[in-house]
This record gives structure tokens, C-alpha cells and sequence, in this order.
């Protein structure tokens, strides 16, 4: 018998959520790290984590 579609949508949905946790952790080191001059490093960081949050929600949805 085929497998249920849903336990591979699972297993997709967890690899998201890991590059998503990954993602928004990474934003948040770097800017507790960030220096005031450092002003790429800190788009990166805001990048980093509207990508992960957005990784994460949708698997919410």
C-alpha cells in the first residue's frame, strides 16, 4: 500500500523547522554581538530572523 501523504509533509516540515530555528538563532547571536558601526551585520541579523520566523509560521498554517 502507498504511504499516507501526510507523514512525508512531516518529515519536510521538520527539516524546515530546523533551518528555521537555525536561522532565527543565528539572527539573534549576531546581534547580541553587533557593534553600533556594524550596520550590514545587523540588516543580516534582521534578515536572518524575518526569514526563519517566516520558516516557522508557515508550517503553523
Amino acid at each position: 500500500m502507498r504511504r499516507p501523504l501526510i507523514s512525508r509533509r512531516r518529515r519536510h516540515g521538520d527539516g524546515r523547522l530546523i533551518i528555521g530555528g537555525l536561522l532565527v538563532l543565528g539572527g539573534v547571536l549576531i546581534l547580541l554581538r553587533m557593534l553600533p558601526p556594524w550596520a550590514f551585520w545587523g540588516v543580516v541579523a534582521v534578515l536572518s530572523i524575518a526569514c526563519g520566523l517566516s520558516l516557522l509560521f508557515d508550517l503553523l498554517v
